[in-house]
């Protein structure tokens, strides 16, 4: 928790600030079928809502946060609420995207199991494809057992002609292990992939998808931070974006 507690402190105090004097602000709620994130349920495998904000700063830089129900999710220790702050920086060069940042994650009552990471990405438009790889680092502490690389290759196009839009990704989430029981909250099966393909319909200012999201970890390890949701699952979601 270290780490985290001046991460937290930074962006908790720039946002007020932030959101008085931005404009464009981009609030969201989501209701999920099933909370999940690199192919594990933080929601243990029920609905959950999910609030967020992004708060625009200037022309490239970004302040975000997003509370999410767990509906005591053991992942993060019986928490009922888990939040998310981040600063990211993205810039356009042509079809390009570079973006960058860091983000924080916090759980009511435990936290103790906060942790933080730095994440980079590069995207490319292609017509009506976007293709984005990302690489999102958590260095070691002690809240997650070690440290976590998550890498995800993604791809989105909007069917012409229709609200409809195609999405899917590939992710591979590796990391050195120094406590099993904690790097079993981001790993719980050891080195893993995970996928998610989905097709959203948007109706503004409301968009309904659905995804089958999966892995390939097969039977954690029981432990007191391991949830068993980690099969394949057919997710529904509708989100609210004004």
């Amino acid at each position: 928790m270290n780490r985290v507690a001046p991460l937290m402190a930074l962006l908790l105090a720039a946002l007020p600030s932030a959101m008085a004097a931005a404009q464009g602000i981009e609030p969201s709620l989501d209701l999920t079928t099933d909370e999940r994130r690199r192919g594990l349920s933080w929601s243990r495998g029920r609905p959950a809502l999910v609030a967020g904000v992004v708060v625009p700063v200037g022309s490239t830089l970004s302040l975000g946060a997003r509370g999410t129900t767990l509906r005591r999710s053991a992942r993060h220790g019986g928490a009922a609420l888990g939040f998310d702050l981040d600063a990211m920086i993205a810039r356009d060069l042509g079809p390009w995207r570079l973006s960058g940042g860091v983000i924080g994650h916090v759980f009511t009552g435990r936290s103790e199991l906060g942790y933080a990471e730095v994440e980079a990405g590069v995207g490319h438009l292609i017509g009506p494809l976007q293709i984005d790889l990302t690489a999102t680092y958590a260095p070691r502490q002690r809240a997650i057992g070690g440290d976590n690389l998550y890498v995800r290759l993604a791809g989105s196009a909007a069917l012409p002609g229709t609200p409809l839009a195609l999405r899917a990704h590939l992710g591979h989430s590796s990391g050195d292990t120094r406590d099993i029981e904690r790097a079993a909250r981001l790993r719980p099966d050891g080195d893993y992939w995970d996928y998610r393909i989905g097709l959203d319909l948007t109706r503004t200012p409301v968009t309904f998808g659905v995804a089958l999201s999966g892995t390939s970890a097969d039977r954690p390890a029981p432990g007191r931070f391991v949830d068993r949701h980690v099969g394949t699952r057919l997710v529904a979601f509708a989100r609210l974006a004004p």
